[in-house]
């Protein structure tokens, strides 16, 4: 064991002296991106996640030694808060081989609702899961119904709206709202032999159940043999207190990631959790 793990850290010396010759040269930056320009950089970045995470890297001489595991991560409502979704993807080292389901609510109320949607577009490991908000988005700019105008408003759609039909080409709105239009409202997956249900407000076979119905805190298991996770409703409500900083709920069988990120409290976090190994992080 004592030899594997020398020779763990010494090829991990051996990325960071290649690395720092990489920055010699190019002054590049050590941050994990979706670029693909220096392979050495993205192996350190891989590298130095597995370390700082924790995460255990193929020993020298097994089958899987050279391959670099992926990682599942989910976050909810992040709400238009740019600056912390961009803090939170450099916090867990999100890289081109991992994948991020963000499982609604990702407009309305911050300030920077069309540059959070935006750069998912341009992320294909981002898997998005339609909201509640981006349903009122498109019951107004696409279906156009009569009375969701109002109801988008009330929610703190007023920014999202006046920037989409007035600050942006009809081309980026056409490509925002196909974005909202074409997404699921739940997804199902098995991450190390454990079920998730993925789905915004709740598990249900009516479409408007699953984006607007909320947990309850004592109810039991929603889908059997499966871990739900949603968001939708701000944890502090489950959890029964408002004097220390949102965390993550952990009910019976349902996980809720919204940590109010949209909220003008301090006390308030966007939240997100690593499905491998169910770490949470904040932000």
């Amino acid at each position: 064991m004592r030899c594997n793990k020398f020779i763990m850290f010494g090829a991990l010396a051996q990325l960071v002296a290649r690395y720092i010759r990489i920055v010699e040269v190019t002054g590049s930056n050590p941050v994990c991106s979706t670029t693909k320009s220096f392979s050495k950089e993205k192996d350190f970045c891989l590298i130095y996640r597995r370390f700082s995470s924790n995460i255990k890297i193929p020993q020298h001489g097994s089958e899987n030694e050279g391959e670099c595991e992926s990682m599942i991560y989910c976050m909810a409502d992040i709400h238009g808060a740019y600056d912390r979704y961009l803090a939170m993807l450099q916090t867990i080292h999100f890289c081109d081989d991992d994948t991020l389901y963000v499982i609604g609510d990702v407009i309305d109320r911050g300030h920077q609702s069309i540059e959070v949607v935006l750069d998912m577009i341009s992320r294909s490991n981002v898997v998005f899961l339609r909201g509640n908000h981006e349903q009122m988005c498109l019951d107004d700019l696409h279906r156009r119904l009569w009375d969701a105008r109002a109801l988008w408003q009330r929610n703190g759609g007023g920014r999202t709206r006046s920037d989409l039909l007035y600050k942006r080409s009809p081309a980026v709105r056409s490509k925002i709202l196909h974005y909202f239009l074409s997404a699921p409202t739940f997804i199902d997956l098995e991450v190390n032999g454990r079920k998730f249900h993925l789905v915004h407000g709740f598990p249900s076979e009516n479409e408007h159940d699953r984006l607007w119905t909320r947990p309850e805190s004592n109810a039991e298991p929603p889908i059997p043999n499966a871990t739900v996770i949603v968001g939708h409703t701000p944890t502090s409500f489950l959890i029964g207190e408002d004097e220390s900083p949102l965390r993550i709920w952990h009910g019976n069988g349902i996980i809720d990631i919204d940590c109010g990120c949209a909220g003008r409290s301090e006390l308030s976090r966007l939240a997100c959790i690593r499905l491998d190994d169910m770490q949470e992080f904040y932000i």
